[in-house]
C-alpha cells in the first residue's frame, strides 16, 4: 500500500523482478542514464518522458565513467561534482524544471512516485536522494534501498 503524497525509492532490480510493484496510477521515474529497455516496455509514455527528462546529461554521465576508469565509485563521484552538477541541471534546465514542477503537482494531489535507481548504491551517490531532496519530500524505501527520512 502507497501514501498518500508519497516518493518512494527504489532499484531497478527489484522493479524488474516484481519485488515492488507501483500501481497503476503511480509516476515511476528511472533515474541515472535514461530508460532502460525493459523500462521503456513496461511503462507508461509519461513514465518514459519523465525518466527522459531527468536523465543527467551526457556529458555528465562521460565525465564520471572516465572517472570512474581511474577511481573507485565513491571518489570518482566526488571527483567530477556528480552531485552539484546534476542538481544544477535539476535546477536549471527548462524540461527538467517543467517535469520536477509535474511530479510536485502529482504529489500534492496525493500521488505517488517512485524513484528508480540502476543500482542499489549508497545514499549520498543516488540520483534519486537528489531527486527527492529537489521535491522537498522524505522517501519511503522499498526494495532493499536504505530509509532516508
Amino acid at each position: 500500500m502507497t501514501h498518500r503524497g508519497t516518493v518512494r525509492e527504489t532499484y531497478g532490480a527489484a522493479l524488474r523482478l516484481g519485488e515492488v510493484t507501483p500501481g497503476p496510477d503511480d509516476v515511476v521515474v528511472e533515474v541515472g542514464s535514461g530508460p532502460s529497455e525493459s523500462f521503456v516496455r513496461t511503462r507508461s509514455d509519461a513514465d518514459v518522458a519523465a525518466t527522459r527528462s531527468l536523465a543527467p546529461p551526457r556529458q555528465l554521465r562521460f565525465d564520471l565513467e572516465r572517472a570512474r576508469g581511474r577511481l573507485d565509485p565513491e571518489e570518482a563521484w566526488e571527483a567530477v561534482g556528480y552531485a552539484a552538477q546534476y542538481r544544477e541541471f535539476l535546477e536549471s534546465d527548462p524540461t527538467a524544471r517543467a517535469e520536477l514542477d509535474r511530479i510536485r503537482r502529482r504529489l500534492t494531489t496525493g500521488g505517488t512516485v517512485w524513484l528508480v535507481c540502476p543500482g542499489n548504491t549508497p545514499d549520498e551517490r543516488r540520483h534519486r536522494a537528489i531527486l527527492a531532496e529537489l521535491l522537498g519530500k522524505d522517501v519511503r524505501s522499498d526494495g532493499g534501498a536504505a530509509v532516508r527520512r
